[in-house]
């Protein structure tokens, strides 16, 4: 079967299409591969990872083991001290109840000595009270006092002052009286001295 030039064209024009369509297609498995190369790379990079990863916990579960088969080891021991511990607490617990008993008396007694001293403390009350007053008054008394003392030293003052002026006047007098005694004793010679010129009759 023949086919003419422009039926061979045409599927020249398909067949190029169809080329550029493969050709495209080409191109994007060839990204594609490379994406996939890459993300396979990655994959390989985290299993490593996660290989080494898997093999520190392995060693870590190792030492962990190891870890808890001493800690088995102390629990048992500490097993045993605390049953020891737990006939020890039981006897403390015997001693505890008889010193219970013992603070109960001894409560007993402090509250009636609180109560004594709450009495002796209401008057003692009274007592600071009156002793205020009496406090207040002797204050009082003492301001008085004062005031009288104050007073008497005014009136010692006068009394000096009033000795003084006394002792001044007596030695005045003193002075008039012996000045007199002595124009008295002249006269008297005058007199005598007369008296004996007087004829006798």
């Amino acid at each position: 079967m023949s086919h003419g030039p422009s039926d061979l064209e045409s599927r020249v024009s398909t067949l190029e299409r169809q080329m550029r369509i493969v050709t495209a297609d080409a191109g994007d498995a060839r990204m594609l591969a490379r994406a996939v190369d890459e993300d396979v790379s990655n994959v390989l990079v985290t299993v490593r990872a996660n290989q080494n990863l898997i093999n520190l916990l392995r060693g870590t579960q190792v030492d962990q083991g190891k870890k808890l088969d001493a800690l088995d080891a102390k629990v048992d021991n500490l097993a045993g001290v605390v049953a020891e511990q737990g006939l020890v607490q039981a006897e403390h617990s015997a001693t505890l109840a008889g010193h219970t008993a013992t603070l109960a008396q001894h409560t007993e007694t402090l509250d009636q000595h609180t109560a004594t001293l709450a009495q002796h403390t209401e008057t003692l009350a009274e007592h600071s009270a009156t002793l205020a007053q009496h406090t207040a008054t002797l204050a009082e008394h003492s301001a008085t006092l004062a005031d009288h003392g104050r007073k008497l030293d005014a009136l010692t003052d006068k009394v000096d002052s009033l000795d003084n002026r006394v002792d001044a006047l007596d030695a005045k007098f003193d002075g008039k009286f012996d000045s007199l005694d002595a124009k008295i004793d002249s006269r008297f010679e005058e007199v005598l001295a007369l008296l004996r010129q007087r004829p006798a009759s």
